[in-house]
């Protein structure tokens, strides 16, 4: 060998049993390294929009942390901030949906709000009896995750006014708490009576279906196999109902055990689903800057994707920092800035596209804002697909 380097793969020539001090040097050497190239990028990155995938496409790259390095290590800085946020935490792992929080304050905000839309005396008197059992099942279990769902029981319902024809009203809380006072008996009942089952005389927590008329597979199977072929269910609903039923099996009716699992599994697919978002985005360029096909290529496009992704992980790394410092310190004034800079986002991006493309202010506006809003309609479709997915994955 000659020289400190191996001429054929250009590895340094150094002693095959290191030292501790070697050890520790090269590890700072490495991060050293990383570092020195990773904010000298940030730095360009920010200063000039749009100026770092060109100095890609001209070959200028040794002074700069590739990009595919820097969108791996931004995504992974990003999503260990988002999947560890106290807001994430709650949604992921609370087990109060539709309940989620409840306590005697937000039970006086809601009856607070139920008042203000009320037209008579009776209908107020419902509302004040229906909160107070509220506040009694708090009382009683202490956290309302633990009550044994589907959770029932009956509120006194007010008679319709029928000197001003007031129709009985139907409150909502959430998306699985439903109170309606033309579903409820105002009479008491006796213990004979409220054993009966009535699905409309009962508020429920939770309830995503109604029961299914079969207990299982194998139930509905010969019940589908008697019926002539026509009046059969299609492959579809055979597979949403076989679903249901291994959905069943698997969290033994227990809804929000459910509704858990499929938040968590969706949260964790999004930087997949960023992933695959990125070369649709790089097809709508192509399409849109097809006369400029010699100059920039298909991976062109992609690579300054790649940038702004980057960009955008690290904007929203900042925005979550001020919305954490708004939230404990409660500054509202924080929220100005939060505005601001959300718009200061969207200019730079705009920014980047006029300087990377080159094209007027006028075409440039217009391409970003259909950009933008075929950006979105992929990004509902994604959602959709991958929501799917995570329900069958369930």
């Amino acid at each position: 060998m000659q020289g400190h380097f191996c001429q054929n793969c250009g590895q340094e020539n150094i002693e095959p049993k290191e030292t501790l001090w070697s050890l520790i040097s090269h590890f700072f050497s490495d991060i050293t390294h990383f570092d020195g190239k990773f904010f000298k990028t940030l730095k360009t990155m920010i200063r000039k929009p749009g100026f770092l995938p060109k100095e890609y496409m001209a070959g200028r790259r040794a002074t700069y942390l590739h990009p595919i390095r820097m969108y791996v290590f931004s995504s992974f800085v990003f999503f260990l901030v988002f999947f560890n946020l106290e807001s994430v935490h709650k949604l992921i792992e609370s087990d109060k949906v539709g309940t989620q929080g409840l306590n005697s304050g937000k039970i006086d905000r809601f009856e607070k709000e139920a008042l203000f839309t009320v037209e008579n005396q009776k209908d107020s008197q419902f509302v004040t009896a229906s909160m107070e059992r509220f506040r009694k099942i708090v009382k009683n279990y202490g956290d309302t995750s633990q009550v044994v769902r589907p959770f029932q029981f009956d509120l006194p319902k007010p008679k319709n006014d029928t000197t001003t024809g007031t129709k009985p009203y139907r409150y909502k809380n959430g998306d699985s708490t439903v109170l309606t006072s033309s579903s409820v008996d105002s009479s008491p009942k006796s213990k004979k009576d409220t054993s009966e089952k009535d699905d409309s005389n009962v508020v429920r927590f939770n309830r995503l279906t109604d029961d299914d008329e079969f207990k299982n597979k194998a139930e509905y199977d010969s019940a589908q196999k008697a019926l002539p072929e026509d009046k059969r269910d299609s492959w579809f609903e055979r597979q949403m109902r076989y679903k249901n039923f291994q959905i069943d099996e698997k969290y033994k009716g227990d809804d929000a055990a459910f509704i858990n699992a499929l938040i968590d599994k969706f949260l964790h697919k999004i930087p997949a689903m960023l992933f695959v978002s990125l070369p649709l985005y790089a097809f709508f360029l192509w399409l849109m800057y097809r006369r400029k096909h010699k100059e920039y290529y298909f991976a062109d496009h992609g690579m300054f994707l790649i940038y702004l992704y980057i960009y955008t992980f690290l904007f929203l790394l900042v925005l979550l920092g001020i919305q954490y410092l708004r939230d404990k310190l409660d500054w509202t004034w924080l929220n100005w800035v939060m505005g601001l800079y959300i718009l200061y986002g969207l200019y730079y991006t705009y920014r980047c596209f006029r300087n990377f493309y080159g094209q007027s202010r006028s075409k440039t506006l217009v391409k970003f804002i259909i950009l933008n809003i075929l950006a979105i309609f992929t990004l509902m479709l994604l959602f959709t697909i991958f929501f799917g997915w995570t329900v069958f994955q369930a």
